[in-house]
């Protein structure tokens, strides 16, 4: 059958650094892991490491980013850090709601709000700090 994914990953996404872009074709890919998963009603077992590699995984990303900000001195640096927060937070409670056995409807819903918030993330917030970079001589 047709695999599903949630976000296809297109040019758009890229914000120029090639580490940073290759990190988000990561966590599109396991967030797309996650929903077929969900989408097939895997049972828990399935869906439990994958949750854990997608939580590890957003961790190392996000201290990736703020590495380069403290690094570059970049000025939109607090503003995108309370973005990664309230992602993990999201994350978090979609963790709570899995391990409780919630039903499937919900994990869809959440895994909604994941992929469109990262889509923004990236195409707005990861996207401003791309041309500051840029600007500034980065690679």
């Amino acid at each position: 059958g047709e695999k599903m994914t949630l976000i296809d990953w297109n040019e758009d996404f890229s914000v120029e650094i090639l580490q940073i872009d290759e990190q988000h074709q990561s966590l599109i890919h396991l967030i797309n892991r996650l929903y077929e998963a969900v989408v097939e009603e895997k049972d828990p077992e399935h869906l439990g490491p994958i949750l854990l590699e997608l939580e590890n995984y957003a961790h190392f990303h996000f201290k990736t980013e703020e590495e380069c900000f403290r690094e570059w001195g970049y000025p939109g640096a607090e503003k995108h850090l309370l973005e990664h927060l309230t992602f993990n937070k999201n994350l978090q409670l979609f963790k709570k709601g899995f391990e409780s056995g919630v039903e499937i409807g919900v994990s869809v819903r959440l895994l909604d709000y994941l992929c469109t918030w990262l889509k923004n993330h990236i195409l707005v917030s990861d996207r401003q700090y791309g041309v500051f970079f840029k600007e500034n001589g980065k690679k």
